[in-house]
């Protein structure tokens, strides 16, 4: 996702051997719920060693992947027969060992599973709290709809190695020509010309030139954690709470548009205009916690949401609707996934430490998502 500060679980518990004293009184003091559950989290942690080893979710074969997990669904299955509740340690597990498959068929059905056990009552949950788009005739000013932030980071980062080139350039030129007894009237002159186009820049320009250039300079060498915790923590929420088996993966046009080609149980869902308003708005959920919180997008991408809708429009399912869907549609989206994250404020502050603390995997984070609902 992708960056995924994420590491698979372990098994929590080593039991002693059959012909321990100790093994017999403890299995005897198990309830049936909990027996089935270690057994759960038992089998969840050997596949996640197995595909580990194996890279069967780095471009393995999807029937192969899919046999594989057969036994952990059968076993879900069971339990749900039995009127058996799966715990949140060994849906964790679960949703660990099917998100490093990368199978996003294995994720969508082990939520299926969890969803019919009652484990899961998060996934998709706010399908049905996003507002309808305007219509497409109509303008995004009448709806009081924020434009989406804009882009430009081919031209930041081209003035940035052109400040760094010319500006560093000339200074080390300055620095270094005594030393060898060059002559540094070029690199002065240099230096001075970038003064002078600075303050110009300055007065005439109100600093457009020089914004764009620290800009650039920022994506060359800021890093920050905080901030990509906090994008990775809205990409997250979005897509889960909007029933979008990517949510462990980077939100960007390809994983959207494999998720419609691959999911059977959603492809018709996810191909329609509800669905494509679904993806829209979780590709610029990142964007829009970035922009109320940060002075600069860096770690969220707001071409990917033309990009997929210029996609839908090209395959022809986004059309008859009077060539103003990104008009309208956009910004339509945009002020839903704003709203949708602060209507989960507290949530995605939660989520955001879980990932900045770096120990986190993808079980941990959906266990916190279906905690935080189950205790609502």
């Amino acid at each position: 996702m992708q960056k995924q500060p994420l590491r698979p679980t372990s098994l929590p518990l080593a039991l002693p051997g059959p012909s321990s004293s100790q093994y017999d009184e403890l299995m005897d003091n198990m309830s049936d719920d909990e027996k089935y559950n270690i057994l759960l989290q038992s089998r969840a942690s050997s596949l996640v060693q197995s595909l580990g080893k194996k890279g069967r979710g780095m471009g393995g074969s999807s029937r192969s992947t899919s046999e594989a997990f057969t036994p952990l669904y059968k076993l879900v299955e069971e339990m749900t027969d039995k009127d058996m509740r799966i715990t949140l340690r060994s849906f964790a597990a679960l949703i660990d060992a099917a998100s490093l498959s990368r199978d996003l068929n294995v994720i969508q059905e082990c939520l299926l599973l969890a969803r019919r056990n009652g484990v899961s009552r998060a996934f998709a949950r706010s399908v049905g709290a996003l507002n309808p788009p305007p219509p497409l005739r109509a303008a995004s000013d009448r709806y009081d709809l924020s434009p989406v932030p804009s882009d430009a980071r081919t031209s930041e980062l081209a003035a940035g190695v052109a400040a760094l080139t010319v500006v560093g350039g000339a200074l080390s030129v300055e620095a270094v020509g005594p030393l060898l007894h060059a002559d540094t009237t070029a690199a002065s002159v240099v230096l001075g010309g970038a003064a002078v186009m600075g303050v110009w820049d300055l007065t005439q320009r109100k600093g457009q030139e020089l914004t764009l250039a620290l800009a650039g300079i920022n994506r060359l060498f800021l890093r920050d954690p905080e901030r990509d915790a906090h994008v990775q923590a809205a990409t997250f929420l979005s897509a889960y709470l909007l029933g979008l088996p990517c949510f462990c993966f980077s939100p960007n046009v390809m994983e959207a548009v494999r998720m419609t080609a691959q999911v059977p149980a959603f492809a018709e869902t996810l191909s329609s205009t509800a669905g494509l308003n679904r993806l829209l708005v979780y590709l610029l959920a990142p964007v829009a916690v970035e922009e109320a919180n940060y002075a600069q997008l860096m770690a969220s991408d707001a071409r990917q949401a033309r990009a997929l809708l210029q996609v839908y429009m090209g395959r022809g399912e986004a059309r008859g609707q009077e060539g103003r869907e990104e008009e309208v549609l956009l910004p339509w989206a945009y002020e839903e996934a704003k709203r949708l994250l602060r209507s989960h404020s507290a949530l995605l502050e939660r989520l955001k430490q879980r990932m900045e603390s770096g120990g986190a995997t993808v079980g941990d984070c959906v266990a916190l998502l279906e905690g935080a609902v189950a205790s609502a």
